[in-house]
């Protein structure tokens, strides 16, 4: 069965460094459309929850610094040790 004019299409696209960097660039600009679509279904943070993101990490770290280098009373290592959780836990989001 002889190539379809689409194929022959395709292979020249991948074949002719003028048109392209070859089939790379085919799977980036067919990727392209797509990408977008899915990030755009995703809302974007507020800079109020980005910045009470950014604390929460940031207290985390801190308490597990802290932790790490036995500056927490042994009555605070329980609330040191959910702050580092709750600080990892927002990091991963």
């Amino acid at each position: 069965m002889a190539p379809s004019i689409d194929d022959q299409d395709d292979r020249q696209a991948r074949d002719d460094p003028a048109r392209g960097e070859g089939s790379d660039a085919l799977l980036r600009d067919a990727g392209l459309p797509l990408y977008l679509r899915e990030i755009g279904a995703v809302a974007l943070l507020t800079a109020a929850e980005e910045q009470a993101l950014a604390a929460a990490v940031d207290r985390g770290r801190e308490a597990r610094r802290c932790l790490a280098a036995g500056l927490v009373a042994s009555v605070d290592q329980d609330a040191a040790a959910r702050q580092v959780v709750c600080g990892e836990d927002r990091a991963s989001d």
